[in-house]
């Protein structure tokens, strides 16, 4: 009796927060070595594992942003708002659908005034979506936007329960949503 008294787990308090704790029994050296302690005391379950993930995902972020697509996609940006053209296409664009809202909401729509500011809307479209620092950061997003669906297709995989080292990234649409990173 007395023997199993020294091997239940017991309850210390440190810190204000509770950590399960062995009396000292031939077995308190096997659990420091795998919970990495000298003290006795270990930690809750879960508690290093989730400041470890969280210190994954900051490394992994700034890896992200040294990759060249990164670096790319932030050049890209600048350049768009370094354009003074393309701020003032993208400025009468929102000026032009306010227009085209107000008309919409009329009770008395006038369709060739809607016809017209549609026109007009569509032609600044074109033209901002035309203008070549324009292009270059949609090209940039695109390529970002896929390799962080690729990085959240694997994560998504794993937390489902694939393997790691295994899990295949989908290629396509296969119809099921559990699996996907995002649709384009």
């Amino acid at each position: 009796m007395k023997d199993n008294f020294f091997k239940l787990p017991v309850l210390c308090l440190v810190g204000f927060q509770q950590y399960p704790a062995f009396r000292r029994t031939k077995n308190h050296r096997r659990l420091n070595f795998w919970f990495g302690r000298t003290d006795g005391i270990i930690p809750k379950k879960g508690m290093d594992i989730k400041m470890k993930l969280i210190e994954m995902a900051r490394d992994m972020g700034k890896e992200i942003q040294a990759s060249a697509e990164y670096k790319r996609l932030r050049e890209a940006q600048t350049a768009c708002d370094n354009d003074s053209a393309l701020q003032d296409g993208i400025g009468k664009f929102n000026l032009k659908r306010l227009d085209m809202n107000n008309e919409m909401q009329k009770t008395e729509r006038d369709d060739e005034k809607l016809k017209a500011l549609n026109e007009e809307l569509q032609n600044i479209y074109t033209e901002v979506m035309g203008n070549k620092n324009m292009m270059e950061y949609n090209i940039a997003k695109q390529e970002m936007d896929e390799i962080m669906q690729q990085v959240n297709a694997i994560l998504t995989m794993c937390v489902n329960g694939e393997d790691p080292e295994t899990c295949e990234i989908p290629t396509g649409c296969s119809g099921s949503c559990a699996s996907c990173g995002g649709c384009h």
